[in-house]
């Protein structure tokens, strides 16, 4: 009988454990019982947040709809949400607005601030203000030139962490290059982080990869339809055929995009200059109606050039493009020797290099 007894209150104790490993644990120091604390696991902001009641001791939060290590962000009073890594059968420890108890969170502020925040960000913001400020074109140039530097300094020094980082700051900072990442620097991000298989950032960067490798450098650009300003089907492959130049320009964009439309002057330099060497830009919208697209044409100037539509943007799902403004530059053969993303990207180099211009 007490043997059976025995073995009873062991099954128990051992089901009662495993039962408290396959959750999550908190312990707050500092905070007053009964007061709330917020969960949130998606990367955006209005991503739902599950409230966590504050208790002495340890505090259990039970969810088996999410996966056994993730990022996720707690809102406190006083704090606009910490990130930090939330693993089932490990001891949360939070105080002072932030979550410590493991080599992922014991680290996390601290490479991240070193990395990405802190003196790097403080950095850009004041190139960003003195450009902003600047009184001559030729100081606002000069400022303009140190805000890339620094803005090119940050990522490099990111990218190089992000080769064999496997930590989850490094996944929280991957997630923010998502938009500028080649599909081969994803793959590897992807490949360090595979434990995080089951979290929302590491999914959507999955995502952007899937379709985008097929579309790295060195490999020729896949087929694609739109429609010409005068309702005619456009097929990248029927232009390569008639294209007698060298370079191509691919820029996506829509009348609504703001830093879109502030690249136009960037790129009709370029194509004066490089137009008669060879060089054509074939600007692809993601409006969903022609009025706006043409009346941006329009008024930016940037009906010089090829243009076409694609309303549905089926084109950038094709592609895997998460954002505008996005660029490829092809040669003749469609063949993919330049990509960029956002208003920091440069093409020139490329392009005189493929007409080979010094």
């Amino acid at each position: 009988m007490k043997k059976s007894l025995f073995l009873i209150g062991l099954a128990l104790a051992l089901t009662c454990n495993k039962a408290s490993s396959q959750n999550f644990t908190f312990i707050f120091e500092g905070y007053k019982s009964g007061d709330t604390a917020y969960l949130q696991f998606g990367p955006e902001y209005r991503s739902p947040r599950y409230q966590v009641i504050i208790s002495p001791g340890n505090v259990v939060y039970k969810n088996d709809s999410i996966g056994d290590v993730l990022l996720a962000k707690i809102y406190l009073k006083g704090n606009y949400g910490s990130p930090f890594v939330m693993e089932r059968g490990k001891v949360h420890k939070v105080k002072n607005g932030s979550v410590r108890g493991s080599i992922d969170n014991d680290n996390f502020s601290v490479l991240y601030d070193s990395l990405w925040g802190g003196k790097a960000f403080a950095g850009i913001m004041e190139a960003s203000k003195l450009r902003d400020s600047a009184k001559t074109e030729q100081d606002k140039k000069h400022y303009y030139d140190l805000l890339i530097e620094r803005h090119i300094a940050r990522e490099k020094r990111v990218k190089h962490f992000l080769e064999t980082d496997t930590l989850g700051v490094g996944l929280y900072i991957a997630y923010v290059l998502r938009t500028t990442a080649t599909p081969s620097e994803m793959k590897l991000w992807l490949d360090n982080h595979k434990r995080f298989v089951a979290d929302e950032h590491y999914k959507r960067i999955e995502n952007i990869y899937i379709p985008q490798s097929k579309t790295d450098l060195g490999m020729r650009l896949p087929d694609f339809e739109a429609v010409d300003i005068n309702g005619n089907k456009f097929t990248l492959n029927q232009f390569l055929k008639t294209f007698k130049g060298e370079a191509i320009i691919l820029d996506f964009w829509a009348s609504w995009c703001h830093a879109c439309r502030a690249k136009v002057p960037h790129l009709k330099e370029i194509y004066s200059k490089f137009k008669g060497s060879g060089l054509e830009i074939i600007g692809i919208s993601s409006d969903k109606t022609v009025e706006p697209w043409v009346k941006a044409m329009e008024k930016d100037g940037s009906g010089i050039w090829i243009n076409v539509i694609d309303k549905e943007n089926k084109t950038g799902k094709q592609f895997g493009i998460p954002g505008i403004p996005k660029s490829f530059v092809l040669d003749k053969n469609g063949v993919i020797h330049y990509f960029g993303a956002g208003g920091l990207a440069d093409e020139t180099e490329t392009v005189k290099k493929l007409l080979k211009i010094d």
